[in-house]
């Protein structure tokens, strides 16, 4: 079972895993890659649909299943959603996707998907109350693609992403004060024992570099945070990176300047567990669709 309740100045979180599984740290940055060749850009054509906004990917740690929102429901075309797609090799195009069923809810926006190293599905809705952007979790079914009921956290913000030890919980929160909107900035919070509380999140040193800094997606080590800003092009969002110390302090972010185009905004970034591709969404095409870059480990 699981529950979520404001405790002090900490919020809770604890989930009966049992047995359940957490994969060993992922590392986005690849401490054995010295040296990264640049991002070369693909357009995930296959999962492209004409007049319907595409967004907010989750890449698995082998590139080969991702979850999106989109507002393609043709009953429910206002509102976004959430799907998932496959495919058999990181050379192949996804199959055709389809919706998360034991999420989506008529009516509501059910945005930013992460699943958690234990299988448990992240995203944020409006479920909770008409503007307001909450944040959910939904434990993992035992059936590919199925979830149990989402259960609410109390805390608004929006792009959940998670540590593959589940201890460092990181997301985009509101201006103070407000249960949504935007500017937001990225916040952390962490814990010493997953299912124990979540300390209160606070913001992440030295990477709020911009007025609106959100989306972020943190590797499975803690290692690696990219992020969209618009520190770079003012009311403009484009991708940023930074890696942390071992201490867990990030240094100054960069611009991915290989994945940016004049004129477009990139966000909703999500990078793969070795490193080699990042998932985000741009409306370089004039409407925001699924895009992916590749890199290599230069030896």
């Amino acid at each position: 079972m699981l529950r979520s309740e404001v405790v002090s100045n900490a919020w809770w979180l604890a989930i009966a895993c049992g047995g359940c599984l957490v994969k060993p740290a992922a590392n986005g940055g690849n401490p054995t890659c010295q040296s990264w060749g640049s991002f070369a850009t693909t357009k995930l054509t296959e999962l492209d649909a004409q007049s319907i906004a595409t967004g907010s990917p989750w890449l698995s740690s082998d590139g080969l299943e991702i979850y999106f929102s989109s507002n393609r429901d043709p009953l429910d075309s206002s509102h976004v959603h959430l799907y998932r797609a496959s495919r058999g090799g990181r050379d192949k195009p996804f199959a055709a996707p389809f919706p998360v069923s034991s999420i989506n809810l008529f009516g509501t926006v059910d945005d930013d998907p992460f699943v958690a190293s234990n299988g448990d599905l992240w995203f944020f809705s409006n479920r909770c109350g008409g503007i307001d952007e909450c944040l959910y979790v939904a434990q993992a079914s035992g059936i590919p693609g199925a979830f149990e009921a989402p259960q609410q956290l109390q805390a608004y913000g929006t792009a959940p992403t998670l540590t593959d030890d589940l201890l460092t919980l990181m997301f985009a929160r509101p201006p103070p004060g407000a249960h949504s909107g935007r500017p937001k900035q990225i916040v952390r919070a962490t814990r010493t024992v997953a299912g124990d509380m979540f300390d209160a999140p606070v913001p992440v040193p030295n990477i709020n570099i911009g007025t609106d800094d959100h989306s972020p997606s943190i590797s499975g080590d803690g290692h690696t945070l990219v992020f969209a800003s618009d520190a770079l092009e003012p009311g403009r969002l484009h991708l940023f990176m930074a890696t942390a110390d071992a201490t867990g302090t990030f240094g100054q972010p960069t611009a991915i300047m290989e994945l940016a185009k004049g004129g477009a905004t990139d966000s909703d970034p999500s990078l793969s567990a070795d490193g080699t591709m990042l998932a985000f969404a741009s409306d370089r095409d004039g409407q925001f669709d699924l895009f992916v870059g590749t890199r290599t480990c230069n030896p």
